[in-house]
């Protein structure tokens, strides 16, 4: 699921001195105000106002709190999270209001300072942060709207908020692929040997690469540098691949065929082909679990002799070929040990292997299946 992201945001300024309304509602309502560190900025695409913040200073976003005919204690508190939820900010953000509360006098605007820092080791990037007023009469009632800051630099106007996406994995829990996490600003997407996505600076993705111990997966959506992707695949590397219902679905990558099993019609084929950097993520799992040193996972009895049987039974054989040897690994489902490391590890390079293919325009427009296996 890619993510679609409707920014809304509370203040609609057309002018920096014009007022700025967050709802027709309440006691009060928020504009901007004259003065602080408001700064208009503009690109082909967008204009906007933001405060620019370096880390280790401070700045000042003031806002207007435009009073009503009603006089209202009210108390004011910065979240990025719910608004009357937890009170939550960023890594290394600190906000202050003054004054945080006081009596609003009936029609005397009163201006709500509100100073922001960051501490010399909080990350660049852009964040949307809450302001909420609440008052308690009759009922415990809040008002909020939003100040932008970009942390470390000016991203620009059409920069989104880093706290407008959920994290990473809750992406992938809400049925995004791993490979489609979206990661803002400065921070690109790595996807972590285990299969599971984070976002990280250009240069820390550079280091996992290089190490072995991360990949940006099989469609890349920021630039490796030339020196990263050097080829490291054997020349004559190739694989075979059979999976589902007894492993009736059947790949060659040296046919770039993918004869697809439909249980009750012919099978259907596909033409899949890897592409340099699809092979290299195989290979580099391949190579880092130890495949060659694989036996096969289809021992269905425990030591007791309690045998698990399955039906129909899913079965998986990867045979790959590399600097000259031919290894072969079967799994089955009734397969009893799967806590085996061995076999998670066999396990993972399924897995990705799986993901690739799904990614593949011809195997995701397959046709459904008109029956099942019994």
């Amino acid at each position: 699921m890619k993510y679609l992201v409707l920014i809304l945001v509370a203040l609609t300024v057309i002018s920096l001195f014009q007022y700025a309304q967050a709802r027709d509602i309440g006691p009060f309502m928020f504009g901007l105000a004259e003065k602080g560190d408001w700064m208009e900025h503009s690109d082909s695409s967008a204009t906007d106002y933001y405060g620019i913040l370096k880390q280790g200073a401070t700045i000042n976003l003031p806002l207007k709190i435009i009073a009503g005919s009603v006089p209202t204690p009210l108390e004011f508190h910065a979240t990025i999270g719910e608004q009357m939820g937890q009170v939550k900010l960023p890594k290394g953000i600190k906000v202050e209001i003054e004054p945080e509360s006081f009596l609003m006098e009936s029609e005397k605007d009163v201006i709500l300072n509100i100073f922001i820092t960051a501490e010399k080791n909080a990350p660049s990037n852009v964040y949307s942060i809450g302001i909420v007023g609440v008052w308690p009469e009759p009922v415990n009632n809040f008002a909020g709207t939003s100040v932008k800051v970009h942390v470390g630099r000016d991203f620009g106007p059409s920069a989104i908020p880093d706290n407008f996406f959920p994290p990473p994995l809750k992406q992938v829990r809400e049925g995004s692929l791993p490979s489609e996490v979206v990661c803002t600003n400065d921070f690109v997407l790595v996807l972590k040997n285990n299969g599971s996505p984070a976002c990280v600076k250009q240069s820390t993705f550079e280091k996992l690469y290089l190490r072995g111990w991360g990949d940006c997966g099989w469609n890349c959506s920021h630039e490796i540098p030339i020196k990263l992707i050097e080829s490291n695949i054997p020349s004559d590397f190739s694989m075979a691949y059979s999976f589902g219902i007894d492993g009736k679905s059947v790949y060659d990558s040296k046919k770039n065929l993918l004869l697809a099993d439909r249980v009750c019609e012919p099978p259907i084929e596909l033409k899949i082909e890897l592409s340099s950097h699809e092979k290299e993520v195989i290979w580099n799992l391949i190579e880092k679990n130890d495949f060659f040193s694989f036996t096969s996972f289809t021992q269905n009895c425990d030591e007791s002799g309690l045998c698990l049987q399955v039906t129909p039974e899913a079965i998986t054989t990867l045979s790959v070929t590399a600097n000259g040897k031919e290894h072969s690994v079967q799994h089955r489902d009734s397969y009893r040990y799967k806590d085996n490391p061995s076999y998670l590890k066999f396990e993972e390079i399924i897995q990705v292997i799986n993901d690739i293919f799904r990614t593949k325009d011809d195997y995701k427009n397959l046709p459904s299946l008109k029956c099942a296996y019994q």
